[in-house]
């Protein structure tokens, strides 16, 4: 986050996105655990380091590539979306969890 803690917005910014979290469905955070475990396979299985843990310089490139893969692949766009959801979910949490999601309540 590029706030600093010193702005009056600091507060609200780190609430947003436990708000968020706690009003996703449960299924949801289902369905985007799973895209997040599959795509941190593809990355590992590509030499890449674990993206729910760790940022790397080449992730846009390679989120791209599993995006593409996923919607080709498929008919429906679901699951190309759902990953690209759940990526967004994901990276916008101030912590970034080492599974990639809260413990289901």
């Amino acid at each position: 986050m590029y706030l600093p803690q010193t702005s009056r917005l600091y507060g609200a910014a780190i609430a947003a996105p436990k708000f968020a979290d706690q009003r996703l469905e449960s299924r949801t955070r289902v369905d985007y655990t799973g895209s997040l475990r599959r795509f941190t396979a593809f990355c590992i299985a590509d030499g890449y380091p674990d993206p729910m843990k760790q940022r790397f310089v080449q992730l846009p490139g390679v989120l791209a590539a599993s995006i593409i893969q996923l919607a080709t692949a498929n008919k429906r766009r679901w699951p190309a979306e759902k990953l690209r959801a759940a990526i967004s979910w994901h990276y916008a949490k101030p912590k970034m969890f080492s599974d990639g999601h809260p413990r289901d309540r």
